[in-house]
C-alpha cells in the first residue's frame, strides 16, 4: 500500500514539475522557430555578399525591445563584415535585401541589441581596418511574446 501512494506521489510531484517547465519554457519554441526561420532565409540568400568581403562575427537574437513588459518579441540574424568598398556601393550591393549600419553614423537604435553590439564592437580591433566594417543584418521587431521569457526585457 504504501508503495502505491509512493508512485501516486511521484507521478503528480512529475506532472507538476512538467507544467511549470512548459508554463515558463513551453512558449519559447514559437519564437525560436522565427530565429530558425529568419537565420534560413538570411543564410539562404548569402550569396547576394560582396565578393572579396571578410566575415568578422555572427550575430543572432530572440529578446524585447528593451522596454519591460511589452509583450513583443524581436528576431535579428546579421554579420559584422569588412570590404574594401565604398559605404555607398555597399549600400547598392545589399539593397532591398537587408538593412545595413555603419558605425561613424548614428541610426544604431539603441533600445536593441543593435545598440549593445555597437557598443561591444565600437572600440575593439574587429573595426582597425583599412576596409568599410558594417553589420549586415535583417530582423523581424514585432511578434507577440507568447509567453516567451526572453521578450520581457
Amino acid at each position: 500500500m504504501l508503495g502505491k501512494v509512493m508512485i501516486a506521489i511521484g507521478v503528480l510531484a512529475t506532472f507538476c514539475v512538467g507544467a511549470l517547465a512548459f508554463l515558463i519554457f513551453g512558449r519559447m519554441p514559437v519564437n525560436q522557430f522565427h530565429l530558425w526561420k529568419l537565420e534560413r532565409d538570411f543564410y539562404h540568400d548569402n550569396s547576394i555578399h560582396l565578393q572579396g568581403s571578410l566575415l568578422l562575427q555572427k550575430k543572432t537574437y530572440v529578446g524585447g525591445p528593451y522596454d519591460h513588459g511589452s509583450q513583443r518579441c524581436g528576431v535579428f540574424v546579421g554579420e559584422l563584415r569588412s570590404v574594401p568598398l565604398s559605404k555607398e556601393k555597399i549600400r547598392q550591393a545589399y539593397a532591398g535585401h537587408f538593412k545595413v549600419l555603419f558605425f561613424d553614423e548614428k541610426r544604431w537604435t539603441m533600445n536593441s541589441p543593435l545598440g549593445d553590439w555597437w557598443d561591444e564592437w565600437y572600440q575593439t580591433p574587429l573595426l582597425a581596418t583599412s576596409s568599410t566594417v558594417f553589420f549586415v543584418f535583417v530582423s523581424q521587431e514585432d511578434y507577440p511574446s507568447w509567453g516567451d521569457i526572453r521578450c520581457d526585457d
